[in-house]
């Protein structure tokens, strides 16, 4: 009898990897509210937390605009390649349903 274990995959569908980045800062606020580390100090009264704050939509920003600028240069590289070899890269004959699957598809594999 074969056994597998269990899959450590940490890469998550874009919609899930958004709603963690979206919805971590509010997670740990509320959790230090609820469980402190220290019953004298709150999250109000934290001296890190706006550093912390700023760190996370500093390299949030930062990852969003690298995946755009990814995205585009990809783009542009693909046409670029099109137009040099005669032939287009996209099945652009295929029905729009089936389009939208590979892009989805191709989308998740490079996440």
């Amino acid at each position: 009898m074969v056994t597998t274990t269990p899959s450590l995959n940490t890469t998550s569908s874009t919609p899930r990897r958004f709603i963690r980045i979206a919805f971590w800062p509010l997670f740990v606020i509320l959790l230090e509210q609820l469980v402190p580390k220290n019953r004298g100090a709150g999250i109000v009264r934290d001296p890190q937390l706006r550093q912390d704050l700023t760190f996370f939509l500093l390299v949030t920003l930062v990852e969003i605009i690298t995946n755009l600028a990814l995205i585009a240069s990809a783009l542009g590289l693909g046409a670029q390649l099109q137009s040099s070899i005669g032939f287009s890269l996209w099945p652009a004959q295929w029905p729009w349903p089936a389009q939208a699957v590979l892009a989805f598809f191709a989308v998740d594999l490079f996440d």
